[in-house]
């Protein structure tokens, strides 16, 4: 695994089949390789963490109308587990 600060108490981890960002230390995005879907909480987050997840998707070409959302315990379950992906039902598309 990749550890990379990417600005104040926001980082990427890198792992084989993708990586995460972390805000505050929470995960709020996770990006899969094997898939290329982009998962994002829909937590309702401080204004930084919001600030620190746009960053990071423009720097992708993307933004959050472009991801999935998904509950927080979603991309917690990711980052514990470094799985695929997620279920249909755990969406909120």
């Amino acid at each position: 695994m990749n550890y990379k600060p990417i600005a104040s108490k926001t980082a990427e981890f890198e792992y084989t089949n993708g990586s995460f960002l972390f805000s505050h230390q929470t995960p709020v995005v996770a990006m899969i390789k094997s898939t290329g879907e982009v998962y994002v909480t829909n937590k309702v987050n401080s204004r930084a963490t919001t600030t620190h997840i746009n960053e990071y998707l423009k720097q992708f070409n993307l933004t959050q109308k472009d991801c999935t959302k998904v509950k927080q315990e979603v991309i917690d379950n990711l980052w514990n587990n470094r799985v695929d992906g997620v279920d249909e039902e755990e969406t909120d598309n």
